[in-house]
């Protein structure tokens, strides 16, 4: 992974690196080493094979079709025990996206592992919250408090909910007035979660748990875990 000198300093390419080297085993690409040149630094990562859910979707959206609700459900199941490994070290990503998960080819039991990359923007703290931190998440998917520089364990919740719409929607959970240029200003009100349709109640409500937007009551990866869409068979 190549980062630019303009963008990136000794300090933030440090932190990912020791990031990435303290997580959990088989949430990321292992780092093994830094280097830099006069323009950049370099991270060498390990090689995970498999493809990235943005590329995945594009390919059925691209061929008027959807992804299976029964391989969304398990995307993100399989996100959410990522994410509860990572809570138990206290870690959060806070930039998850479906450019930065990757979907691993499925095993003997139809089981379709998940890879998190990109670990720019994760960070490490010993209680729930932190305030006064800015971070460097992606407009659309990045939790509403991230926007006024506080970090909640329950800040990556909010980024699955939106990838779960998108998945089964195949568009952002916003009203259509949200863009790139006002979504720092994001308030509850703008939210416009898609009318459940056949057979996708408990789906709905599993997003609508995701992005409340009081992230103090927005329940946790342990949580959410055991919620029903993950229960009954479609």
């Amino acid at each position: 992974k190549e980062l630019d000198k303009i963008n990136n300093s000794d300090h933030t390419v440090l932190s990912e690196f020791i990031n990435m080297q303290s997580i959990p085993e088989n949430i990321g690409p292992k780092a093994f080493k830094i280097t830099k040149n006069e323009k950049s630094y370099q991270l060498l990562l390990e090689y995970i094979d498999g493809i990235e859910l943005f590329d995945y979707f594009k390919h059925f959206e691209h061929n008027s079709l959807n992804i299976p609700k029964t391989v969304i459900r398990e995307i993100i199941f399989n996100c959410l025990l990522n994410l509860k490994k990572l809570n138990d070290k206290n870690f959060v990503h806070l930039d998850l996206k479906p450019e930065n998960l990757i979907l691993k080819g499925p095993n003997d039991n139809m089981v379709y592992p998940i890879s998190f990359i990109d670990f720019g923007s994760s960070y490490k703290f010993s209680g729930n919250i932190v305030k006064n931190s800015r971070i460097n998440g992606t407009f659309f998917y990045a939790a509403p408090e991230t926007l006024h520089n506080t970090i909640s364990k329950n800040s990556d919740i909010w980024s699955l909910g939106v990838i779960t719409h998108v998945l089964l929607y195949h568009r952002y959970p916003y009203k259509s007035n949200i863009t790139n240029t006002n979504y720092e200003i994001l308030d509850s009100q703008d939210l416009d979660i898609k009318k459940s349709q056949k057979n996708n109640d408990l789906a709905n409500d599993f997003i609508k748990q995701c992005l409340v937007f009081d992230y103090f009551y927005r329940p946790n990866a342990e949580t959410l875990l055991d919620h029903p869409w993950f229960k009954k068979p479609y």
